[in-house]
């Protein structure tokens, strides 16, 4: 919830302050006719591995370029067209091949690797997982990280960062990230690791490249002692350090920071190297000197960066009053604040009542009430419980009572679709009325709602479901077990041609919020309120673009759309506002609507297209009917294929956005899900934005920002914020808008020594 929450704060900033951001997935410059690329894949040596390239193209990666490893894990690559500023995917496949010298293998680097042991190779019947990448210079040369477990927690962060795929920021951000997490530098992760069982190379090797060895080995031995796969610990650990904002905690029961590091000391013990085992509990113990308590730290900063000032961020975008960086700065002054992290705080914080349980237990009463509506339309009676009375009459159910602490009263309308059914003849005019009325609400917090769902289904064929379900109750009547099965297939059947072939116009209606409570005198007055209200439609046709894929299209008539913050955007017709949508292969979209933001007044406009939109849905249309009508249900299957689906998805938007009080219009292009926004009134690019799976990535003056929001700590949320010289902070705040900026302790750590396990502490591990 919380992401969508910062997601509509970010866009009502980006209205009047222009702070999104551009795609950086094609770079820019001319292209060279080829480059060759070389480096090595090592989770112990991979031999026969089937090393990929990917570009990013059109919302999706595209292969172009393959090649196998050596037996010492070597490969090289031609890069075909390689683009300055583009940064491309790689991947670790099998070779497919089963004969003895052509199968993919792993060389065991551990004491045992499944039915392997040491000095073994071990055949590969499932992929591992690991990923890597290649980033293309200004000047068109090419930079690659080696393939370890070390670059694959590189690469899925970075693409979390960057909305799914890789980008010259994101990659930045991540390698700061890694870097520090093995006190390293973002260069020395590039050092080629090699074969630690090798007492020559071992003895030979620079630290970098054993630390990058160890830490490789270190996810076998971690597989070997928890009884798992290396594919599981590995994407265990990927899945830890995503969720924690590029951190791993210390003490965790399944991807620790300290488990990694028993880890290399096991594998460093098994070596048995007097002189490397020294120097790694000397690297060990200065991890264990630099964890902090769980928290970034506002004085925390990688050895050469500058302490973050936000007037850096604010020069990149202009110094002028006709700049953005002005035009924010006039925000700051009126709101009266200094820097631009507690103009964002205090924002946030208005938003900071809907994540408390008052909105689990309303979520909770939803759904209970639609249970209980969905049962009564099909002929189940509703039956009040002890928190809850039930009374059904005609259409409307009358919900009242007291549940999880929040007084309901609410009035549902849902049609007695089995009777209507049942008495439908061809050609008539079927409508559907839903409704809900009432209110659900305690002392702190009221949840309303007014509005109704209108389905027109007149353009739809009921009566071979009408025959279904006749046949399914005569058959249930008579006891006939053949005839009910044969009767229930030609229902279910007849459900699917609906999802098929059926078309429809929905009708929506109303108004609906959230709002905070707060007594003033002896009244309960709305200090801050959620909520949408308006009339649209939209008309399906499930299979009326050329015969087999759905055609749609609406509009909003009008509408109103307001925030936490007091922020607000309409669509008035009256004003000359629109808001239409249609489906045909792409989805597009026209619009022109006003806003209030932070107190100014705005107005946009634009076009935008959705390109693969049709397929995805044609494709979820054909699973569900399928499934439906065999009764054969795969929810994953379906979750899979929507997945997929959605990474085709690519949006493009060119608009403009008026701020009449500052006499500037701002220019906004968005490309695969990224908004670019001008200097105003010129073509030049100001900020670029894009928002990932952990925060916004700014980029300006040829700098970057990762900002993001941590709420992990109960009742203390924080804004965290890396930034391209390496620093690493965290403003905590709490509800009401309070910055706290006090430094946090160090927690007192037990340094390793030889292989005593690893200390315990508790929190968020994070380096500087």
């Amino acid at each position: 919830m919380m992401r969508a929450l910062v997601a509509s704060f970010a866009f009502s900033l980006c209205l009047l302050l222009a702070a999104c951001g551009g795609d950086s997935d094609g770079g820019s410059g001319a292209p060279a006719a080829s480059g060759s690329v070389s480096s090595n894949v090592v989770k112990g040596l991979i031999r026969n591995g089937v090393v990929t390239a990917w570009r990013w193209r059109d919302g999706q990666y595209v292969r172009v370029a393959t090649a196998r490893t050596s037996d010492t894990g070597d490969f090289a690559l031609e890069i075909p067209a390689p683009v300055p500023g583009e940064v491309l995917r790689l991947d670790l496949g099998l070779s497919g091949d089963t004969s003895a010298a052509r199968r993919t293998e792993m060389l065991c680097d551990v004491a045992q690797c499944g039915s392997g042991v040491r000095g073994d190779w071990v055949p590969l019947t499932t992929e591992l997982g690991l990923t890597s990448w290649v980033s293309v210079g200004e000047a068109g040369e090419l930079t690659v990280m080696p393939m370890t477990p070390v670059s694959t927690l590189l690469v899925r962060y970075a693409e979390n960062l960057g909305g799914g795929h890789l980008t010259a920021a994101v990659l930045d951000a991540a390698r700061l990230r890694v870097a520090a997490l093995f006190r390293m530098t973002p260069e020395q992760l590039l050092t080629r690791p090699g074969n630690i069982i090798n007492a020559l190379w071992l003895d030979a090797a620079t630290p970098e490249a054993v630390k990058l060895s160890l830490l490789s080995a270190a996810f076998a031995e971690l597989a070997s002692v928890q009884g798992v796969t290396i594919q599981e610990v590995i994407a265990s650990y990927v899945e830890h350090f995503i969720a924690n904002d590029g951190h791993l905690v210390q003490a965790d029961a399944t991807a620790s920071l300290g488990d990694l590091y028993s880890g290399v000391n096991g594998v460093v013990a098994a070596a048995g190297a007097p002189a490397v085992q020294a120097w790694v509990n000397n690297w060990i113990t200065e991890v264990s000197a630099a964890l902090q308590s769980g928290k970034l730290n506002t004085t925390a900063c990688a050895p050469d960066c500058a302490p973050f000032d936000s007037n850096d961020f604010l020069n990149a975008l202009g110094t002028s009053s006709d700049s953005l960086g002005g035009d924010l700065r006039r925000v700051m002054t009126e709101k009266n604040v200094d820097t631009l992290e507690e103009l964002l705080a205090g924002e946030l914080s208005r938003y900071g009542w809907l994540l408390g349980p008052d909105s689990t237990a309303l979520a909770q009463v939803a759904l209970q009430v639609v249970a209980v509506g969905a049962l009564s339309s099909i002929g189940f009676p509703a039956s009040s419980t002890e928190q809850l009375s039930l009374v059904q009459e005609g259409d409307v159910l009358h919900v009242d009572g007291s549940i999880n602490g929040l007084l309901v009263d609410l009035d549902i309308t849902i049609p007695q679709l089995l009777n209507m059914i049942q008495a439908y003849t061809p050609g008539q005019s079927l409508n559907f009325l839903f409704g809900a009325k009432g209110t659900v609400q305690n002392g702190r917090f009221r949840a309303s709602i007014d509005g109704t769902l209108a389905i027109d289904a007149t353009g739809t064929d009921f009566l071979p479901l009408k025959q279904a379900i006749t046949a399914v109750i005569m058959a249930q009547m008579s006891g006939d077990a053949a005839a009910s099965e044969t009767a229930l297939a030609s229902a279910l059947k007849a459900v699917a041609d609906i999802i098929r072939k059926g078309e429809a116009t929905f009708t929506l209606n109303g108004a609906a919020g959230l709002a905070k409570l707060e007594l003033q005198g002896d009244a309960l007055v709305e200090t801050s309120r959620l909520a949408v209200e308006g009339n649209a439609w939209l008309h399906v046709n499930m299979d009326g673009r050329n015969g087999s894929a759905i055609a749609a299209n609406g509009k909003v008539e009008h509408g109103r759309l307001a925030l936490p913050n007091g922020d607000h955007f309409e669509v008035d017709p009256a004003r000359g506002h629109f808001l239409r949508f249609a489906l045909g292969e792409d989805g597009t979209a026209e619009v022109n609507f006003a806003a209030n933001v932070l107190g100014h007044a705005a107005s946009a406009s634009g076009n935008g297209r959705l390109a693969a939109l049709g397929p995805m849905l044609n494709n979820l249309r054909d699973g569900i009917s399928a499934q439906v009508e065999t009764l054969d249900l795969d929810l994953n299957g379906i979750l899979a294929q929507l997945v997929e689906d959605f990474g085709q998805l690519a949006l493009t938007v060119t608009g403009h956005a008026v701020i009449p009080d500052f006499g500037h219009t701002y220019t906004l292009t968005i490309a695969d899900g990224q908004l670019a926004i001008s200097q105003p009134g010129s073509t030049e690019t100001a900020l670029q934005v894009g928002l990932g799976g952990t925060g916004l990535m700014a980029q300006a003056g040829g700098k970057w920002w990762l900002l993001g929001i941590d709420l992990r700590t109960p009742g203390y949320p924080a804004l965290t914020l890396l930034d391209s010289s390496g620093g690493d902070w965290r403003w905590e705040f709490d509800f009401t808008g309070v910055l706290v900026v006090t430094a946090l302790p160090v927690v007192p750590v037990i340094s390793y020594t030889g292989t005593q396990p690893p200390p315990e502490c508790y929190g968020t591990v994070v380096y500087c």
